[in-house]
């Protein structure tokens, strides 16, 4: 009987990675949103302070976390995108119902206002295989519609594709990771070593 060990594995012909990395940026996209928009995001995870929860405080605001939920505003036509509509990349192709959410980070540069419009930039996202699937890492800016050197926060949004791995190459956009002590506010290093180091010393880092 024939035997299939040390055969080549087959390489999944529903990725074109070269496609993916050539293809060019989104245009800039627009997000309104209210003061009512905030308040019933601050209310729906959970905040108490009236700071967060009563739109006449002197000092309503948003939460920090606020700007992850832009993206998925648009000024004209749509609430919130049709999800299919917002996983189709260049260069691959797969079922939306095998997508898994796998992580979400924000890094904020200055508090958001509480109602208005900003732009939202799109960043090269990255592309790793991971033999059952495939992740992708969607990189966005958040700047102030009216004055774009404003930058308000950058988020990034990864996704797990059961299914669409085996093809053999990791495009990243940039070429290494910082990790960042987010109580010194330094770069300690590249690698793994230093994001255990920064947990265990004060709980809690970023990644960027």
């Amino acid at each position: 009987a024939g035997s299939n060990q040390g055969a080549k594995a087959k390489k999944n012909e529903n990725v074109d990675a070269e496609a993916f990395a050539a293809a060019p940026l989104p245009d800039p996209v627009p997000a309104q949103y209210t003061s009512r928009d905030v308040l019933l995001y601050n209310l729906s995870v959970g905040a108490t302070l009236p700071a967060f929860t009563y739109e006449n405080a002197e000092n309503f605001a948003a939460l920090p976390t606020f700007p992850l939920v832009l993206s998925q505003r648009r000024t004209m036509g749509h609430d919130v995108i049709p999800f299919a509509a917002s996983v189709k990349y260049p260069g691959l192709k797969f079922d939306p119902m095998k997508i898994l959410h796998g992580a979400q980070s924000i890094q904020n540069f200055k508090p958001i206002p509480v109602g208005g419009q900003v732009m939202i930039k799109w960043e090269k996202p990255d592309l790793w295989d991971k033999g059952s699937g495939a992740v992708i890492r969607v990189n966005s800016v958040i700047v102030d519609a009216e004055h774009p050197d404003t930058v308000y926060a950058k988020t990034s949004s990864q996704i797990f594709i059961r299914g669409l791995g085996n093809f053999g190459v990791t495009y990243l956009s940039i070429r290494r990771v910082l990790c960042v002590c987010a109580m010194c506010c330094v770069v300690l290093c590249c690698g793994v070593f230093c994001v255990e180091c920064c947990e265990l010393k004060h709980g809690w880092f970023t990644q960027h």
